[in-house]
Order: structure tokens, then C-alpha cells, then sequence
């Protein structure tokens, strides 16, 4: 499964258009930022349910703009639609908006922004960490 942020990717860098759902707000956490959340929380010896989020909402349209402006490719491959008009199989909420105060608050710092984000998405994708990571997968 690849996450939404490589969707977007693989399919601006091959100059497919997409679609972007500009009425489905979500709180995208990069996974670097959750291992730094997850090692701290183990850290400070906290216990309890955590939100680990972004600390804001964004559209799944504008994240795949900013994945586009980060990596240079064109945006208006992005084709701004309602979550009603997407065909979408699963009924789902469009409003996965979700509160990380409590854990911004036990951590002593801001979670990082989606910018941030994909700052860091776009340094460790030109680092190569993605194939370093699947040359740990087992060959089928």
C-alpha cells in the first residue's frame, strides 16, 4: 500500500492527471515525525491514548498541491473534485480532522505542519530511503 503522499508522486513525476478531493480534510503525520513522536512519547515514559497527527486539517487537493510545488511538478495535473463525485467504493467521512493537543501538550512542542512534511518526504525520497527501506523486504 503506498501511503497518499507517494500516490501523488508517482503519478504528477508521470504526468497523469488525478483527481484531489477539495471537501475530505485529513491531518497527514510523516513518518519520520511519527517515529521522533513515538520515541519521545517512550522517552518521557507517557501512557495513554494519543492523536498522532499533523496539527491542522488540510484538503487532499492542497496536499497534492504541495506535494507538487515541493517536487516541481505541474499542480494543475491535480483536478479539484468533491468526494461525492470521486466514485469512491467505501462510504467514509470526508472530515478525518482529528485533535493532537493532548499530545503536543506531553511532548512540550508542535507537531510539525504538512509543509514540514513533506520538506522532510522530499529530502529522505531524494536520499534514497525509500529503496533502502525495500531492499529490507524479503524477495518473493
Amino acid at each position: 500500500m503506498r501511503s497518499l503522499c507517494e500516490f501523488f508522486y508517482n503519478n504528477l513525476k508521470a504526468g497523469n492527471e488525478v483527481v484531489g478531493f477539495q471537501d475530505v480534510f485529513f491531518c497527514p503525520l510523516y513518518v519520520g515525525d511519527l517515529a521522533h513522536v513515538l520515541l519521545k512519547l517512550v522517552d518521557e515514559g507517557a501512557g495513554g491514548l494519543f492523536h498522532s497527527f499533523s496539527r491542522q486539517p488540510i484538503s487532499k487537493y492542497d496536499f497534492g498541491c504541495l506535494i507538487a510545488d515541493r517536487f516541481g511538478f505541474d499542480k494543475k495535473l491535480i483536478r479539484p473534485i468533491s468526494w461525492r463525485d470521486g466514485g469512491l467504493a467505501a462510504a467514509r467521512s470526508p472530515n478525518l480532522r482529528m485533535d493532537s493537543t493532548r499530545l503536543q501538550k506531553t511532548l512540550g512542542e508542535l507537531l510539525p505542519d504538512q509543509a514540514q512534511g513533506i520538506d522532510r518526504f522530499f529530502h529522505s525520497w531524494q536520499a534514497g530511503w525509500r529503496e533502502k527501506t525495500l531492499s529490507f523486504a524479503p524477495a518473493d
